[in-house]
């Protein structure tokens, strides 16, 4: 069971990232998703409702948003680099930025859910989380959501067998593999 579920996200979401891409918006660098599946709608909706919720400190800015009839959504590029792309040396440095700023997320009640290498975006002086289509709210029933992060090795055991309540321990958990993979 856990492998067919790994094997849909894994299509699923390949197959929902082709429809981002690069794009010019008003002068600005922008990333523009369009949905065309229904699901696609729900993950959209879902993440312009919690980016309108935080700041462009947490995670890009809105840049545009629209729902006719395709769900749109433009947000700002996050110039820097993944995470995953900087010496291991430097992760415990960019891993305490993102603690400070995930406290801040969690007294607004949200949680990230998905947070990875790959969704972490580095400068010099700061780290942005990117790929918020599956956050989630604090207190809400894990088997009541219509959609939840499975990334191997990083996502909260509750979270891939839906268990529990959304709860902060998710993101924590998250970030212990994180400190883990500097480790190694």
């Amino acid at each position: 069971m856990l492998l067919l579920t790994m094997y849909f996200y894994q299509r699923f979401f390949k197959k929902f990232l082709m429809r981002s891409r690069i794009i010019n918006y008003m002068g600005q660098k922008g990333i523009v998703t369009i949905g065309t599946q229904d699901v696609e709608h729900l993950l959209i909706k879902n993440e312009i409702s919690i980016l309108s919720e935080i700041n462009e400190k947490l995670g890009p800015q809105i840049l545009s948003a629209n729902f006719d009839p395709k769900p749109r959504l433009v947000k700002q590029f996050l110039e820097g680099h993944l995470l995953n792309e900087i010496n291991k040396r430097n992760w415990f440095e960019k891993i305490k930025l993102l603690r400070s700023k995930l406290e801040r997320l969690h007294t607004k009640g949200i949680i990230h859910g998905d947070i990875k290498a790959s969704n972490i975006i580095c400068t010099d002086q700061d780290v942005k989380l990117i790929d918020w289509q599956c956050a989630m709210r604090i207190g809400d029933r894990v088997e009541k959501l219509k959609f939840r992060p499975c990334s191997l090795g990083s996502t909260h055991p509750d979270l891939i067998w839906a268990r529990g309540i959304v709860t902060e321990r998710f993101d924590h958990y998250s970030l212990n593999s994180l400190i883990n993979d500097a480790k190694l």
